[in-house]
């Protein structure tokens, strides 16, 4: 499991390089206004995919293992379809969706969905290996055809990344759907109303959990282009860089909880579960530690040469606050795998709500006054918040104390090792 570890660390650090890159690209070219109406499109567009992930989703690591994976694709291909066309009306009928990007933003999801679907089999199959190419061939992607409309076709506007977004997306799906018929498995596609019952009780819970972390992760956008004052979709802009660097962190929880959900998903035995886990969250731990004490040491002048202005700057003091509740969260990827591997997803469901109220309150009575110290507060006490009740209720299941699960200078010893040792046998493979 450590290879599949190292490997799946090295292909999420490559993934935030280039999505580091594309953040760098789309804000030169297009200004902190332009970063800021793709980020506006982005949440829309990831909104839209937890309703579509409502059959599926996550759920189908779990499922995948004890059924025919290919009589999940009818239903969750065709809700799909239904999902988004109701959603980008709804948007478009409330002024969060322009007409001239309901094309791009109906195309981009129905893609991503299937192409979503598609990989969430391949993790239920623990094939690794495919999972992190297709991710990384993603990103790469985006960034060729962003610059070619660009360049080359002449699209000046977010357009062009809204083109490299949907054209990427095709590819990846079309790749991971071929892949799909090297599992081995015989394809069945007649429709099971108890396998459709069973996609929505594991999916519709996982993804309740899923649609109330994203109010956390992004209801302040909303609260941005809605409720800000002038010049919204550039401060948003220069906060979206702030929450996207800041999150970069999380490619090590989500590293490690990537290779644990799958695990767990294949393991029945309640000690070896235990066990992987409390490992994961110490490493988890300290790694995020590390990352976030590294990020904050990062001074403001680098964020204005490389974004190229001084009013990006204010990255660094938005980065500050956020930090706390990058590192919570970040950590609890571990205990949240934990339980996903087990499908039990109530605990996500509540922690969510905890930190949505904690981001109502802030963002309603702060942010007008605030403005993105307000949106990063705001999401700092909720990550802190959702946490701390996962580490709670994960405590209590396995009846352990903090002190069992909190590392200590052996620990760092140990996983300094672990980490070296793999990251070596990774290279020289």
């Amino acid at each position: 499991m450590l290879r599949t570890i190292s490997g799946t660390f090295i292909s999420k650090f490559l993934l935030a390089l280039l999505n580091f890159c594309t953040i760098i690209l789309s804000t030169r070219l297009l200004g902190a206004e332009g970063r800021g109406e793709i980020s506006f499109f982005g949440t829309n567009m990831v909104l839209v995919l937890l309703f579509t992930s409502l059959i599926g989703g996550p759920s189908l690591v779990y499922l995948t293992p004890r059924h025919n994976f290919f009589r999940f694709l009818i239903p969750t291909y065709a809700w799909t379809v239904v999902v988004t066309g109701v959603f980008c009306c709804f948007l478009y009928q409330t002024n969060q969706l322009a007409i001239q990007d309901f094309a791009f933003l109906f195309s981009a999801i129905l893609f991503n969905s299937w192409k979503s679907t598609n990989m969430m089999v391949l993790l239920g199959k623990e094939k690794m290996k495919a999972w992190n190419w297709l991710a990384l061939m993603h990103s790469v992607l985006l960034i060729l055809f962003f610059l070619l409309f660009y360049f080359s076709v002449k699209i000046m506007g977010p357009s062009s990344f809204y083109w490299g977004l949907v054209l990427s997306n095709v590819l990846i799906w079309a790749w991971s759907f071929w892949l799909l018929f090297d599992l081995g498995e015989k394809v069945k596609l007649n429709i099971d109303r108890q396998l459709i019952k069973q996609l929505m009780a594991y999916g519709g819970l996982a993804q309740l959990a899923n649609i109330l972390q994203f109010a956390n992760y992004r209801i302040s956008y909303y609260y941005f282009m809605n409720m800000h004052a002038v010049d919204s979709a550039a401060e948003l802009g220069k906060y979206s860089i702030a929450v996207s660097i800041a999150e970069s962190v999380w490619i090590i929880g989500q590293s490690l909880a990537t290779v644990q959900f799958s695990r767990l998903s294949n393991i029945e035995e309640p000690e070896l579960r235990r066990k992987i886990s409390v490992r994961m969250f110490k490493f988890n731990f300290l790694l995020n530690l590390l990352a976030v004490l590294v990020l904050l040491c990062v001074p403001s002048f680098i964020y204005k040469l490389v974004f190229g202005g001084e009013e990006f700057a204010v990255v660094s003091t938005y980065i500050y606050w956020l930090a706390l509740g990058i590192f919570m969260l970040g950590t609890s990827t571990s205990i949240s795998a934990y339980f996903g591997g087990r499908g039990k997803y109530l605990p996500a469901v509540i922690s969510s709500l905890v930190g949505n109220v904690i981001t109502f309150f802030v963002c309603v009575f702060f942010m007008k006054d605030w403005g993105a110290i307000a949106a990063a507060i705001a999401a700092s006490l909720s990550y802190t918040a959702i946490a701390v009740y996962f580490l709670v209720c994960f405590l209590k299941e396995e009846k352990l104390s903090l002190y069992n699960v909190i590392p200590g200078l052996k620990e760092v010893k140990l996983y300094y090792r672990w980490l070296k040792g793999g990251m070596y046998r990774w290279s020289n493979r």
